[in-house]
């Protein structure tokens, strides 16, 4: 509970999802607000918005979704998710960083806002405060490039994907694949190692750039909480690492990074 509002979190599948049902199930008189992402950053899960709006939209309970890592990747129609609000950030679509976006629908019953900061009465009273213009300008083109690139760039590099993993999995038995093979985002390959540990492994990995997706204090690497919230054991998700594909990169990258992974790895086994 903070300032007399209570929150309650909902546990996700195997695959990183809440479902429409376990929400609706969830929902009591006094809830007023879904949050749910669009899809998770560690493991690439597209979440079924649309069934969770329904099921919100039922007993009259507005839907945020956190878009950051989803736009720009993946099309996202919110006339057709019927979503409420929608979140995203500059920096995950190849836009500057410090800018970002909150989307409200217009509705019958409008969704009333109040102001964090409190001044000058910007952004429709909503956000007071010097406009970045520059950082605005940059996430509008931003927006702009991935509308226009968003298909092929996804093909590419989801092909890209599967060879990777297709190459790891052939190359060190015992490798798992926490990252779905559906309903995914397109750019994420999660994997476990057998017989290492994911932090050690981060430090060996000097030419290549991944994560262990943990939350992470200088005296204390923690393992993902989203890897254990989908089943890992804290060891396991201690040997897992986060892959990203992009815009920039090349077949002859994802070739490399895949065979300097298998040889890294065998050599810790």
């Amino acid at each position: 509970h903070r300032e007399g509002v209570g929150i309650t979190l909902l546990p996700v599948d195997r695959e990183g999802r809440v479902s429409a049902e376990e929400i609706r199930r969830a929902i009591n008189p006094e809830t007023k607000l879904v949050s749910v992402m669009l899809a998770n950053n560690e493991i690439g899960s597209i979440y079924p918005l649309k069934g969770i709006c329904d099921a919100c939209h039922e007993r009259g309970v507005a839907v945020h979704t956190d878009g950051t890592q989803g736009v720009g990747k993946i099309r996202v129609d919110l006339r057709e998710l019927d979503v409420d609000l929608l979140s995203l950030s500059g920096h995950k679509l190849y836009g500057p960083q410090g800018i970002g976006a909150l989307i409200v629908r217009e509705r019958e019953r409008p969704i009333r806002l109040k102001p964090l900061i409190e001044g000058g009465g910007q952004e429709r009273r909503l956000r007071s405060g010097t406009l970045p213009v520059a950082l605005i300008v940059g996430l509008g083109k931003a927006c702009e490039l991935a509308g226009s690139e968003m298909e092929a760039e996804g093909e590419r590099v989801r092909e890209w994907r599967e060879e990777m993993w297709r190459q790891l999995e052939a190359g060190l038995p015992g490798t798992s694949r926490n990252t779905p093979s559906e309903d995914v985002l397109p750019h994420n390959l999660n994997v476990t190692f057998a017989g290492i540990e994911g932090e050690q492994l981060l430090r060996r990995l000097t030419e290549v750039a991944v994560s262990s997706g943990a939350a992470c204090s200088s005296a204390e690497p923690r393992p993902s909480y989203v890897l254990q919230a989908i089943g890992l054991t804290e060891e396991e998700a201690k040997r897992s690492i986060r892959i990203g594909l992009g815009r920039f990169n090349t077949r002859e990258e994802i070739e490399y990074a895949a065979e300097y992974l298998i040889r890294i790895v065998r050599s810790m086994q």
